[in-house]
């Protein structure tokens, strides 16, 4: 049986119709009913309940019968006008080759039911967290990022992750972009890479999370004030106020017996890290060296530390080591739980919070980094090695990481001496 399609019924020339514009298939206010694309055949089908589709139209050559093909939804959220036109003109072209779209679609063979999509919470919990904790060196990053995304992402989580748009992004950024900013961009950047992710596998097309030329135009460019404010900064104690800090330390750990107050002192003797002195082993000391040999795992350059000792951090590690202890410096151990601990994360910052308000531990690195610079004449690439600030390339570093502990051992004592002037 020939066919034809609807535009071409008569030989009457006649004017073009109107063809359908993004704004007009999107709003709200189109009004129920039929639109035209401009006799191509394509149509939107709008409905009293607001939903809208399209549709191909067509009819049989010989017979005249009116044929509808449904070619998906539409709106913000469906298929694109341009898409639609795109498969209402490859139809046509089935109709010029004497093809009937929907009885070829009848004779395709039946497939199995496809397997359920996956969600975005699936993936990203099962699939993408995995693989991306891997490159953690503390396990409370992962469950950090867990938090996060379970917290702040509910209306990605239930969604298959090949039907997640933009709007739907949108839903869960808009309420904390404004009060809670930090973690809105943090969650921002792990959706996008969550998606990206997930490319070609389960998604395809852009990516909605993607900042630049999308979510930027909607949440604006941050002025540079804004930005400053925004950037968490570590703010540092003057290093001419740290003995005072320093013997306020040793006021309260003897008033107190408690550990932390050492640790606290012990990390401002060796400019290191929170996570690196809590965490600290007693097989990493070394007395007859004096030496203190943090690991890679645990080093933000993942390469390993060597620290020379001033004799006051040799007294403190005396004080607190324990023999067979897995931590240097123990956290309070709860009643009925024999498992030894290491100190709980923020407790040196509340330990300084307690003599000097205002400040953090990793504040401190920057008041030995001042105190270097402008008390004593020692080269700039000694301190950023005693800082465990990566210098040079691969070559260079081998040669200065069998010289620098003992050039190092001066300086580091020189500070313990100035901390402890009375």
């Amino acid at each position: 049986m020939a066919l034809v399609d609807e535009g071409e019924r008569t030989a009457k020339p006649r004017k073009a119709a109107s063809r359908l514009t993004v704004l007009f298939v999107n709003s709200a206010k189109t009004p129920p009913g039929m639109h035209s694309d401009g006799g191509n055949g394509l149509y939107l089908a709008v409905r009293a309940s607001g939903s809208r589709s399209w549709v191909f139209r067509y009819r049989q050559r010989g017979t005249g019968k009116l044929r509808e093909m449904g070619l998906g939804s539409a709106g913000p959220q469906g298929v694109p006008l341009q898409d639609a036109r795109d498969r209402a003109a490859a139809l046509k072209a089935d109709l010029r080759a004497d093809v009937d779209p929907l009885e070829a679609k009848r004779a395709m063979p039946v497939l199995e039911a496809a397997a359920p999509k996956k969600t975005f919470g699936v993936f990203a919990l099962t699939d993408w967290l995995p693989a991306y904790a891997k490159g953690f060196k503390n396990p409370r990053s992962e469950r950090e990022v867990r938090r996060v995304l379970e917290l702040h992402a509910k209306t990605l989580f239930p969604m298959a992750l090949d039907s997640i748009t933009k709007t739907d992004v949108l839903a869960d950024l808009t309420p904390i972009w404004s009060t809670k900013p930090k973690t809105a961009r943090e969650l921002r950047a792990k959706i996008e890479t969550i998606l990206q992710a997930a490319t070609p596998d389960h998604r395809q097309g852009e990516n909605p999370a993607r900042w630049r030329g999308n979510l930027e135009a909607t949440f604006g460019r941050d002025s540079k004030a804004k930005r400053k404010l925004r950037i968490r900064k570590h703010p540092a104690v003057p290093y001419a106020d740290l003995p005072a800090v320093v013997r306020a330390l040793r006021a309260r750990h003897v008033s107190a017996d408690t550990t932390v107050n050492l640790a606290l002192e012990f990390l401002i003797l060796t400019a290191g890290r929170t996570n690196e002195i809590r965490s600290m082993a007693p097989a990493e000391v070394d007395f007859d060296k004096r030496i203190w040999v943090c690991p890679a795992a645990r080093m933000k350059s993942s390469e390993p530390h060597t620290v020379p000792l001033a004799p006051r951090a040799i007294e403190i590690l005396k004080a607190v080591l324990k023999p067979n202890h897995p931590f240097v410096f123990e956290g309070l151990q709860i009643e009925g739980d024999d498992e030894i601990k290491p100190l709980g994360h923020n407790a040196m910052a509340h330990a300084l919070k307690a003599v000097a308000t205002g400040y953090t531990p990793h504040g401190l690195r920057s008041s030995f980094r001042d105190w270097a610079g402008d008390e004593t004449e020692t080269p700039r690439e000694v301190v950023e090695h005693a800082l465990a600030h990566t210098l040079g390339d691969e070559s260079e570093k081998a040669y200065r990481r069998g010289k620098a502990v003992e050039r190092r051992r001066p300086l580091m004592e020189a500070w313990a001496d100035f901390l402890s002037d009375e």
